[in-house]
């Protein structure tokens, strides 16, 4: 039994990574993404790990690089959301900018693991998030 649910989560694993490689390169597949992790820095008080809703964010976010549009997952195609500004693609990394607010943002996100960062930063206070993201 322990040997049909190690194969099992290997193959999903494989699965995974296979498709998040095929999505990454494209581009063209929306992205589910996970905050999993949130700090809020100051000049005086350093770093305090936060939660997603002691940070006004949800847990879930869906990037959409066709359209250029970051939303809260589950929000409706009408919600604004925010505008991705600038998409640039280096040495594996697809980094995301954007401005709104008064805050500047931009999202460093892995295109083989689907990992990311995300640094958003407003007078005298910052943001930084780590997350997760797979195709949708």
């Amino acid at each position: 039994m322990n040997q049909i649910r190690f194969f099992s989560l290997a193959a999903s694993l494989c699965l995974t990574t296979l498709l998040w490689a095929s999505v990454a390169c494209s581009q063209e597949t929306p992205l589910l993404c996970a905050l999993n992790q949130a700090l809020e820095c100051g000049p005086e008080a350093g770093c305090t790990q936060r939660t997603m809703a002691n940070v006004n964010l949800p847990d879930f976010i869906h990037i959409d690089l066709q359209k250029n549009k970051i939303q809260a997952f589950g929000a409706p195609e009408s919600s604004q959301g925010t505008t991705i500004k600038s998409i640039e693609n280096l040495a594996g990394k697809v980094i995301l900018l954007g401005a709104e607010k008064g805050r500047g943002w931009t999202i460093d996100l892995d295109e083989k693991t689907g990992k990311f960062t995300a640094a958003v930063a407003e007078d005298q206070a910052g943001f930084i998030i780590f997350g997760t993201c797979l195709q949708q």
